[in-house]
């Protein structure tokens, strides 16, 4: 389970680590957080952002450490992972998304800042 509120904004999808076969997919419409899984390990990416190797375990819960940004800007921004290599995420209006924690750089009218998502907290940027 993944703990974003369904009415934050989260597209997650969840594949298998070596075909890369898409296993489940909660978008805009279905805004599923729960998935029941078979044992096995998984990559999960939300709001574009991915977590690699997860493993289930048969009869285990699985909780996958999420916050939410919640961006005030209303005009273009761009989120980007911790090293600035890959673009995860793009907006042109203000917007809440869910997200794994971790370290991001957020670029808002071409500067770019660090931002930390903290687990079950809302950062308001």
């Amino acid at each position: 389970s993944i703990n974003i509120p369904k009415e934050i904004e989260c597209i997650i999808s969840i594949s298998q680590p070596v075909t890369e076969k898409e296993v489940y997919y909660s978008g805009a419409l279905t805004r599923e957080r729960s998935f029941s899984l078979p044992p096995g390990i998984f990559n999960i990416k939300i709001s574009g952002s991915a977590i690699k190797n997860v493993p289930v375990q048969k009869g285990m819960d699985t909780r996958i450490k999420a916050g939410i940004l919640n961006v005030l800007f209303s005009g273009i921004w761009t989120l980007y992972d911790e090293k600035k290599s890959k673009q995860i995420y793009f907006s042109a209006t203000a917007k809440k998304i869910g997200l794994p924690i971790g370290i991001y750089q957020i670029e808002i009218n071409g500067t770019m800042q660090q931002i930390i998502i903290r687990d079950g907290e809302t950062l308001t940027f």
